[in-house]
């Protein structure tokens, strides 16, 4: 139990035993109050005259202890002659009896005689703020009388007042400068600020775009900034995450266009409108004790917020966890407080859902230039195209080009679909996810072989971290450190713990589980975590039910197991 200890009135009282009896709490309110009305009724009123004389009759240590024991209600911001004083006489002693009867003795200064350079710190004083006022000035003057020297030395009121202007000319120049990024981040991904109102979102996050792994910038002879990839040996004037911006502004200008409800809906405010309206209903149903969301208000939602729920499965998913948690925090808030829903938030926070999911895609494959269907291998470094080992072949066999030099180039495709980048690695073979399941359905066989997936499984707690383990019954991947964090207590202490190696493949109990298996249960993972087309609902009687976010259909019985 905390003790609750004041000092206002001279000495110190505890409290904490009052905390602790509720019933006494009145009583400790009623006598709190009435000691805070005695500490500030026993406070002097400040007196300048009186002090300054008690300071220069008296001796410097009555009025050292005088001082420390009734703290003065004057400011401690030093006056400008104050300091000048302390300048001139820093042979002396502060506290010396000379120097404090010199300074109680001198009067403050008029407007009339201003130090040197004070009409330039009232020139750079912001527009619109109070001139200090003649009583405020004299009390000031009169404050070092009740300081300590190295207090007087460290508060310099002067510096202060130009230190604020500065800033607020940087705020200013910054706030100018972040509104002339956005319009040039707008301009190269293909937006209008003023029809394309409702994806301003993405102007803004373009213009704070950082350079994906693997690329670097460097400025060429001309000094024009130019962007490079190491492994792939490509080289652009753009920054490499535009395209996928101008590709993400296409496809929501489309799917915004393409449904009739959402034509009307171009600016931000309408559709901020409309989101309201179903937060809002959302919230009234938590009121009548019923499940907050439903596939009715997940679609609406969905088509304000440009999700396509019949092809972006692990968003939609997303928006329905977000559209959850949205009721369940804002509900006993609004009736705590009466503060309505921050419905900004929650689509700023699906707008980040959005902008991550489009920056983990991975890159495209670069094509070779001769034959088109093959992915690139090489890089002719005199010709400066893409090639494969064939097309590059075939170019450079006569001629001048015998004598071209090939730079490799490192990336990966899947040997099913080449345009697509592989995933996975299965008995020599690169496969996409979707290259793979067409794979096992022409070759059965390839699924009893050990499938090792590039560049390792992603933490679901924590993404930047790699796998290290699988929960058999959460059907899960988790590094070490998360998954003590969801199993060190409760009933997820008896949940079987898989080991996942760093070539993908999985231990129990030290022995290894075989490849069909662990395939299996690695596969049931990855789509139990980024979401299939079923989702679970509950309907009024509280009853689960599975929605398909594709084909629009209900069934009542689990479609996963």
């Amino acid at each position: 139990m905390a003790i609750v200890v004041l000092r206002d009135d001279g000495g110190e009282r505890a409290f904490g035993h009052y905390l602790a009896q509720p019933e006494r709490r009145g009583f400790f309110l009623k006598h709190l109050t009435a000691v805070m009305e005695a500490a500030s009724a026993q406070k002097p009123k400040p007196d300048c005259p009186r002090v300054a004389s008690e300071f220069s009759t008296g001796s410097v240590q009555e009025a050292g202890k005088k001082a420390n024991r009734e703290p003065s209600p004057l400011p401690l911001a030093p006056s400008l002659s104050a300091l000048s004083a302390l300048s001139t006489r820093a042979s002396e002693s502060p506290t010396s009896p000379k120097a404090l009867s010199e300074s109680s003795s001198k009067s403050p200064p008029s407007p009339e005689k201003q130090l040197p350079g004070s009409d330039t710190r009232a020139k750079a004083r912001l527009p619109g703020s109070p001139s200090p006022s003649p009583s405020r000035a004299h009390t000031s003057d009169q404050a070092p009388l009740l300081q300590s020297p190295t207090s007087r030395q460290s508060q310099t009121p002067a510096r202060t007042e130009r230190v604020d202007v500065d800033h607020s000319s940087y705020s200013s120049s910054d706030q100018v400068s972040s509104r002339q990024g956005v319009r040039k981040a707008a301009e190269l991904i293909g937006l209008d600020l003023e029809r394309d109102e409702g994806l301003c979102w993405l102007a803004e996050s373009a213009a704070g775009a950082e350079l994906p792994a693997g690329w670097a910038m460097f400025h060429d002879d001309a000094g024009r900034a130019a962007y490079y990839h190491e492994q792939k040996k490509l080289v652009v004037r753009k920054h490499p995450m535009l395209d996928r911006y101008r590709c993400y502004v296409a496809r929501l200008r489309a799917f915004y266009h393409r449904a009739p409800e959402t034509q009307a809906l171009n600016g931000g405010r309408r559709i901020r409108a409309h989101l309201a309206v179903i937060l809002n209903e959302s919230l009234n149903r938590c009121n009548r004790e019923l499940p907050p969301v439903t596939p009715e208000l997940l679609e609406r939602a969905a088509l304000l917020l440009g999700v396509d729920t019949s092809s972006e499965f692990a968003l939609s998913t997303k928006v329905k966890m977000a559209m959850d948690m949205f009721a369940e925090d804002q509900y006993d808030i609004s009736l705590a407080t009466g503060v309505k829903a921050d419905v900004d938030a929650f689509a700023a926070q699906l707008r980040q859902e959005q902008i991550q999911e489009m920056m983990s895609q991975p890159d495209g494959i670069i094509m070779c230039s001769e034959l088109e269907a093959q992915p690139a291998t090489v890089k002719c470094e005199e010709c400066m195209d893409f090639f494969s080992m064939e097309g590059f072949a075939r170019c450079h066999s006569t001629g001048k080009r015998r004598h071209h030099h090939p730079l490799k180039v490192e990336q990966c495709a899947c040997s099913v679909y080449p345009q697509e980048p592989a995933t996975c690695e299965v008995d020599g073979q690169y496969f996409s996810r979707r290259g793979y399941a067409d794979a096992i359905m022409r070759t059965p066989i390839l699924s009893s072989k050990h499938c090792r997936f590039l560049g390792g499984l992603a933490c679901s707690e924590y993404p930047e971290r790699r796998s290290e383990v699988v929960c058999e019954d959460c059907c899960d991947l988790f590094s070490t450190e998360a998954f003590w964090e969801r199993h060190g207590h409760g009933h997820r202490r008896h949940h079987v713990q898989l080991t996942l190696d760093a070539e993908n493949r999985l231990w129990r109990a030290g022995r290894m589980v075989p490849h069909e298996e662990a395939n299996r249960i690695l596969h049931r993972a990855i789509r139990a975590r980024e979401g299939g087309p079923w989702l679970a609902f509950r309907d009024d009687q509280l009853t689960t039910y599975w929605y398909h976010l594709d084909d629009k259909v209900v069934t009542h019985e689990n479609p996963y197991l």
